[in-house]
């Protein structure tokens, strides 16, 4: 678990480390550990929440690493995305998602996209037209984010997944026909090499190598 990204946010002594972060992802990596995933993604201080492409890492806003500043973007954004201990959560399982697909690389797999769709499809997060009565997409995140693209669509599923009890989850996927459901997740998997590691590189969605998820 890293404390902060490489560049500026370690000036403002920000550190996830001691902060209410802390107890979260080690929530986020036990939560892993009852599933059988092996994986435990870098966590590290960003300015969005956001997975890098390639890079099974996740990025925290660094808003949330101290009150004061959770104050401050309270006052300006009228939100603090991620700003409760539930909401945080969810994103850190949604991220965590991106995560174990940048990791394993499960999008290109053929089973991977008869069950999500194919990864190349348009990303457009903030004009897509959900479907609210589908019953072929889990409900997370609001807005139905898992329709706004195959890969959020995997991301919500894994957050899901990770963050139901066995056989309520077993339950859910058949009240909503859960596509995933035919998608093996194998218990503790196996990477076909060995995943990329090492601290991310970018402060921001904008910045980080094309095709980020967030």
């Amino acid at each position: 678990m890293r404390t902060c990204s490489p560049f500026a946010f370690c000036y403002l002594h920000l550190r996830i480390e001691g902060s209410e972060l802390e107890a979260r992802v080690q929530q986020l990596y036990a939560e892993l550990t009852a599933r059988g995933v092996a994986l435990r993604p870098d966590c590290y201080l960003g300015d969005e929440w956001f997975s890098p492409e390639g890079v099974p890492a996740i990025a925290i806003p660094f808003s949330l690493a101290h009150p004061r500043l959770k104050s401050l973007e309270l006052r300006q954004m009228m939100e603090v995305e991620g700003g409760t201990p539930e909401w945080c959560m969810m994103l850190l399982r949604h991220e965590c998602g991106h995560a174990m697909d940048h990791a394993w690389q499960f999008s290109r797999r053929t089973e991977w996209q008869q069950v999500f769709g194919g990864p190349e499809s348009t990303y457009a997060p903030e004009t897509y037209t959900p479907r609210a009565y589908s019953r072929g997409f889990v409900q997370h995140l609001p807005n139905w984010y898992a329709q706004a693209h195959p890969d959020e669509d995997f991301a919500e599923t894994f957050a899901v997944w990770l963050s139901t009890p066995h056989r309520r989850y077993a339950i859910y996927c058949r009240r909503f026909r859960l596509r995933a459901a035919r998608f093996q997740w194998g218990g503790r998997p196996r990477p076909r090499s060995d995943p990329p590691v090492g601290p991310a590189q970018a402060l921001s969605e904008s910045e980080a190598l094309s095709g980020a998820r967030d």
